[in-house]
């Protein structure tokens, strides 16, 4: 039973080390960005073999400059689903999402 409680007294030590450091991680350079693509007459598009897909972030609506872009080459779609992670080609900077999007 004493071996018990050093065991938990352990893990409760290693969690007590870990999850403040976790808090403190560097914020993801990285986003899952998942959709639906459809035609114009709203049927879900299917492309397995994979269509290039090219995303931007702009500063505003009215700005046409974008501050941002990545290419993925080979998106494949089933069904009018969509996923692919964002900054896997391009990383996306603390800096650049910090402020007004």
């Amino acid at each position: 039973m004493m071996r018990l409680g050093r065991t938990r007294f352990l893990v409760l030590v290693v969690l007590g080390v870990a999850l403040p450091s976790l808090a403190i991680a560097d914020v993801p350079e990285m986003i899952g960005f998942q959709g639906v693509l459809t035609d114009l007459d709203d049927t879900e598009v299917s492309a397995p073999a994979g269509i290039k897909m090219t995303f931007r972030l702009y500063n505003g609506a009215d700005d046409p400059a974008f501050i941002w872009e990545e290419t993925h080459t080979d998106v494949a779609i089933f069904g009018g689903s969509v996923h692919v992670v964002l900054g896997s080609v391009t990383p996306l900077s603390a800096e650049l999402l910090d402020g007004p999007m």
